[in-house]
């Protein structure tokens, strides 16, 4: 995907190559000087709507602009890639209309910690939708869009679909959702995984509830060396003294 440094330099290159000062680039597209100077410093993108006018205020084209093949197919003949990352995806997505957006938010691959989060400012989603994804991502076992999507969710649906995680024993999915969920659910569904025998979901709990307690098996077998240590040298003590 293209790099919207690039893109940047390019649109401040072509503005003062055509003449013009950043208030009237404005002027002619209708929007803010300061969406220019975002535009140019890389820190927003046009959106569609925009990028036509901009490349015939500035003598250009949008190919020029863009200068990436595979966005510019995206954009024109909505030719969706077979993967994007997450940053990938939040850099192109405010050129794209909503429809396209939605298509290419299930080719985002995994490539990060988890940390990454998708920019839904410029995906026009509403909330249902948003949902409506998650549960489709769901029900396809897509782990990767499930916690992208599940962020964005309301506290109410995120503990409904955790709540059904739990009794289908997903514990991917289940997993995903324990930092989203308030306390009580937590300590509610930890006390009943225990009741209903479920270890793996157990230990999921445990770990979210409690997590600066580990189970080091080293400690523990450490210690049951020290203990039949103990036990020998007590053995040895009474057999001498039997003597």
């Amino acid at each position: 995907m293209f790099n919207m440094q690039k893109v940047a330099e390019r649109i401040m290159l072509a503005r003062k190559e055509k003449g013009l000062t950043q208030m009237e680039l404005a002027n002619k597209l209708g929007v803010s000087f300061q969406a220019i100077s975002n535009w140019e410093r890389g820190v927003a993108m046009p959106d569609i709507s925009n990028l036509e006018p901009l490349a015939d205020a500035l003598g250009t084209t949008v190919d020029d602009i863009i200068s990436d093949r595979k966005v510019v197919s995206l954009i024109r003949n909505g030719e969706i890639p077979n993967e994007i990352s997450i940053d990938e995806f939040n850099t192109v997505s405010p050129l794209l209309e909503p429809d396209q957006n939605e298509k290419l938010i299930k080719k985002i691959r995994n490539t990060g910690d988890g940390s990454e989060q998708i920019n839904t400012e410029s995906l026009c989603l509403t909330e249902g939708k948003v949902a409506q994804l998650a549960l489709k991502a769901y029900e396809k076992g897509d782990c990767v869009l499930f916690a992208l999507m599940i962020r964005k969710c309301s506290p109410d649906f995120i503990c409904a679909m955790f709540r059904r995680a739990y009794a289908e024993r997903n514990t991917a999915m289940f997993a995903i959702m324990r930092r989203h969920v308030p306390d009580e659910l937590l300590h509610e569904l930890l006390d009943k995984s225990v009741e209903d025998g479920y270890g793996d979901l157990t230990t999921i709990l445990l770990h979210q509830i409690y997590p600066e307690t580990e189970y080091d098996e080293e400690d523990d077998l450490e210690e049951d060396e020290e203990d039949d240590l103990e036990e020998d040298e007590e053995d040895d003590r009474m057999k001498d003294e039997e003597d």
